[in-house]
């Protein structure tokens, strides 16, 4: 359980001290699953996209995959990149918070992820290499093209506008 009101997430904190926006009340509910196949059948289609590592649902639940059978690469690219994968979430889940849901599903997804990107610092690419002998492999994670580009918006805004009018 995370109270958005006390949590020291980086992205929370902006939220909450520089852009003055007041926290929901209540908890967010993070759930860590193993595996896909753990998934509920209401959340499994929310992870179709094998990039997915993470997904915020209803305002206040967030989904977290973290496979089980990960080689040793795999589990340090996970540590490394999933305090910004929650941290991203945690944007989707202060913002949307506040909002009935019937308002939320009508700020854009350009708006909602280029929040979430901008305020999390999360996207870019991460790489972790496991050798073998002389075998290597090179695991990534990295953002798609929407994403940064989502990112690029919020960023291009403060440009023009500057933080105070974006905040």
């Amino acid at each position: 359980l995370v109270d958005l009101s006390t949590s020291r997430d980086p992205a929370v904190l902006k939220l909450r001290n520089e852009v003055h926006l007041p926290p929901p009340p209540g908890f967010i509910y993070i759930r860590y699953f193993d595996d896909k196949s753990q998934l509920p059948a209401a959340i499994r289609p929310a992870f179709d996209n094998p990039e997915t590592q993470a997904v915020t649902l209803w305002g206040r639940y967030i989904a977290v995959v973290r496979p089980s059978d990960a080689t040793s690469a795999e589990r340090q690219l996970a540590t490394r990149t999933m305090p910004k994968v929650l941290s991203h979430e945690l944007v989707h889940a202060y913002v949307n918070g506040g909002l009935r849901l019937n308002e939320s599903e009508k700020l854009p997804r350009w708006f909602q992820e280029g929040c979430a990107v901008y305020f999390s610092g999360s996207g870019g690419t991460e790489a972790a290499v496991e050798m073998n002998g002389a075998t290597w492999t090179i695991y990534t994670v990295k953002d798609t093209r929407e994403y940064r580009e989502y990112g690029m918006m919020f960023r291009e805004l403060e440009r023009r506008i500057g933080k105070p009018r974006l905040y």
